[in-house]
């Protein structure tokens, strides 16, 4: 395989790779402006999101392994980022639960269709879902750090965007979910097989 070919899947294995740092930053608060480093990750990462699947389309590199990694990587940058903006009081815990029961499901529903190597096709609803988490979990670094320079006004009303955002991208999520994720859970308990 030439390195054009397997570049996407390089890509989507630096974002795995960048998002426990990304935690890292988030989390010792020693490190000189830790949050905005958080934010430089997770911007890095979410670039990488987006070449990896534009370049393996133009390098018609698209393979399932690379199609099924690129969603967990995805997933395990967002919940991870939840997780610690949870914990940093930006999300209440009962939108983080909502959250992560979704996430769940849909990975749980990734693995059997990886598991009969069926490439699960990316909906504009999901890319919407994406970017709008995309926009929320910045908003929330952004106001950890505008708290800690004393920009309290500015923090308050960042984190409210930031919620909300987030409470639109849980809505999209349910909404939209991928239209055969129903059918194939309840196929998937009668016979053990996605349909």
């Amino acid at each position: 395989m030439s390195f054009r070919t397997t570049l996407p899947t390089r890509l989507t294995f630096l974002r795995l790779l960048l998002t426990p740092f990304g935690a890292l930053f988030l989390l010792v608060e020693d490190i000189p402006s830790h949050f905005l480093w958080a934010l430089v990750i997770f911007v890095v990462a979410a670039v990488t999101d987006f070449l990896d699947g534009y370049l393996s389309r133009k390098f018609n590199a698209v393979t399932a392994f690379g199609a099924h990694l690129d969603i967990i990587a995805d997933k395990f940058l967002i919940v991870t980022y939840l997780c610690v903006l949870q914990a940093k009081g930006i999300y209440p815990l009962w939108l983080l639960v909502f959250l992560l029961l979704r996430e769940m499901v849909v990975l749980g529903y990734l693995v059997f269709a990886a598991r009969e190597t069926k490439p699960v096709p990316v909906v504009f609803a999901a890319k919407l879902k994406m970017a709008v988490q995309g926009l929320s979990i910045p908003l929330g670094l952004i106001a950890l750090w505008a708290e800690g320079t004393g920009y309290i006004g500015r923090a308050l009303l960042l984190r409210q965007w930031s919620l909300w955002t987030m409470v639109i991208a849980l809505c999209l999520g349910v909404v939209f979910s991928p239209k055969r994720l129903p059918r194939s859970i309840s196929t998937l308990l009668r016979n053990g097989r996605i349909t």
